[in-house]
Order: structure tokens, then C-alpha cells, then sequence
């Protein structure tokens, strides 16, 4: 592969890294190295933390972070396979929720969503 293929591909790959916690939602856009692309953005989390008022921030921060590939999400509470579980310091709403398709579908992106320790 040449060099101008490299760096069309997988390099150029643009990650919109999100954090969702009990006190805040953070953003930031990393490249593939994992170095910032932008500045960290932080927006308190809504109170109460239903899915519907976390993704409207999410949104808005998205839209704030400008371009991106795909996202990235660590949730405060168990996911797996993009479905989410209990998150006690969110909202009862959150179990069962389909974060990677729903986030998808409002962001227009890949999304996979991961417990934020992992």
C-alpha cells in the first residue's frame, strides 16, 4: 500500500470519543493514534438522566466537535452487544436501551458503546 493510501485510510479515521457520567457528558474528537483533534467539551448531565435528555446533549455536543467518522462511548453502566443496562447514577429508563443503534441513527455515524471502566 503507498503512503497516500495510508493516509486516506486508517490514519485519517476521525473518532468522536463521548463520556457519559453521573455529573457530566464530555466530548472530544481524537485521530487514530488516539491524539486530540479538538478541545474536551464538557456539559453537566441533565437532571434526570433519561436517555432522550442525554442524547440531546450528546447531539449538541456532536454538532460543537465538528467532523467525524464514527463514535465511541463509555457508559456508566453494564452494555453489551450496544444494549444497555442499569446505570444507578442515570435514570431507571436506561435498561434495555439500544445506545448503538439509537445514537446511530441521531448522529449518522457508527457508534459502539462500552462500560466506561472498560
Amino acid at each position: 500500500m503507498s503512503e497516500t493510501a495510508e493516509a486516506g485510510g486508517a490514519a485519517a479515521v476521525k473518532t468522536l470519543c463521548i463520556d457519559i457520567g453521573g455529573t457530566g457528558i464530555k466530548a472530544i474528537v481524537l485521530d487514530a493514534a488516539g491524539k486530540p483533534l479538538t478541545e474536551r467539551a464538557r456539559v453537566l448531565t441533565p437532571k434526570p438522566a433519561t436517555p432522550r435528555a442525554v442524547f440531546r446533549v450528546i447531539a449538541e455536543l456532536a454538532r460543537a466537535q465538528g467532523d467525524f467518522d464514527r463514535v465511541s462511548v463509555g457508559f456508566p453502566g453494564v452494555v453489551r452487544r450496544g444494549v444497555t443496562g442499569a446505570a444507578f447514577n442515570l435514570s431507571p429508563r436506561w435498561a434495555g436501551v439500544k445506545v448503538d443503534r439509537e445514537l446511530s441513527r441521531l448522529l449518522r455515524k457508527r457508534v459502539r458503546a462500552a462500560n466506561d471502566a472498560d
